[in-house]
């Protein structure tokens, strides 16, 4: 998943849902796949991932899907309600919706590193637990 070894960070702290608060292994450039509505296979970049081993949940953060590093907006598009994650919601020939899944309280898109095959990727389940 990570295209670099993590740089050690201790500024990035996380809070978990108990309140217990660890402190982050690393950040990294980080590769991924998930797989759209479709069932086309999409590759993501994050130039910025953090690692946490003790975190059983690998989380990226929301805003690197809606702006970029300087705070431009991408053309990406997060639908709660719907269960939908819209990635260049502006161009019909590129534009691919992403399935967000509840899963234990939290809503999830489910990401595969790019080592694994699209076959491990695990199926949609779109409704609540």
């Amino acid at each position: 998943m990570f295209s670099l070894p993590p740089q050690p960070s201790s500024t990035i702290t996380m809070v978990d849902s108990n309140g217990k608060q660890t402190a982050a292994t690393g950040v990294a450039p980080a590769k991924v796949q998930v797989q759209a509505e479709d069932g086309s296979v999409i590759h993501l970049d994050w130039p910025e991932a953090v690692f946490n081993p003790n975190c059983p949940v690998n989380l990226l953060s929301v805003s690197d899907i809606l702006i970029d590093k300087d705070g431009a907006p991408r053309d990406n598009n997060i639908l709660l309600k719907t269960r939908q994650l819209i990635l260049n919601e502006s161009d019909p020939k590129k534009r691919k919706v992403v399935p967000i899944v509840y899963m234990h309280g939290l809503y999830c898109v489910l990401f595969a590193s790019l080592v694994q095959s699209v076959g491990t990727i695990p199926p949609v389940n779109r409704h609540k637990e």
